[in-house]
C-alpha cells in the first residue's frame, strides 16, 4: 500500500467517524427535542385536568354516574348545554388517545400521568358509547377506547 493511499485510508476513515459521530449528536438531539415536546404537553393536559371547566365536568359526571348513558341521552334530544358537559371529559381522553395514536406521546408516558383515570371514566362512559356506536357511530371515541384498554 502506498503512503497515498494509507492517507486516503486514514481520511476517509475519519471522515466517516465524524459522520458517525454527527448521527450521533442529531440522534440525541432529537431524544431531548421528543422529550420537551412531550414534558410541554404534558403540562398542557395536566393544566387542562385542573381547569375549573373540566371539574365542573367530572362533578357533573359523577353526579350521574348510575345512569350516565340516559343522562347524556336526554340532554341530547333536548340540545341541553348538559350535553357538552357530560361529554366534555370523555372528550378529553379522545383528544389524549389521538395524541398517543399518532405518536406525539408515548401511551406508557401517559398511562404513568393518568393511572386509571382513562380506564375508571371510559367504564362509565362504555354503555353511552356502544349504544351510540350500534346506531351508527362506529368510531366514536375509539381512541378513548384504545388509550382506556392498555
Amino acid at each position: 500500500m502506498t503512503a497515498y493511499e494509507m492517507y486516503m485510508v486514514f481520511f476517509t476513515s475519519i471522515i466517516a467517524i465524524s459522520a458517525f459521530y454527527g448521527l450521533v449528536v442529531q440522534f440525541r438531539g432529537m431524544i431531548e427535542e421528543r422529550r420537551a415536546r412531550e414534558s410541554e404537553i404534558l403540562m398542557r393536559i395536566t393544566q387542562r385536568w385542573d381547569s375549573e371547566e373540566l371539574i365542573k365536568a367530572r362533578q357533573f359526571v359523577a353526579r350521574h354516574k348510575d345512569n350516565l348513558r340516559e343522562a347524556i341521552e336526554e340532554y341530547q334530544k333536548q340540545n341541553q348545554e348538559e350535553y357538552f358537559l357530560l361529554t366534555k371529559v370523555a372528550n378529553y381522553f379522545e383528544d389524549i388517545g389521538s395524541l398517543v395514536h399518532r405518536g406525539y406521546l408515548r401511551k406508557n408516558l401517559m398511562m404513568d400521568l393518568l393511572g386509571d383515570s382513562a380506564n375508571y371514566y371510559y367504564n362509565l362512559y362504555e354503555s353511552y358509547i356502544e349504544t351510540t356506536r350500534q346506531k351508527g357511530d362506529p368510531d366514536l371515541y375509539e381512541r378513548f377506547e384504545q388509550l382506556a384498554k392498555k
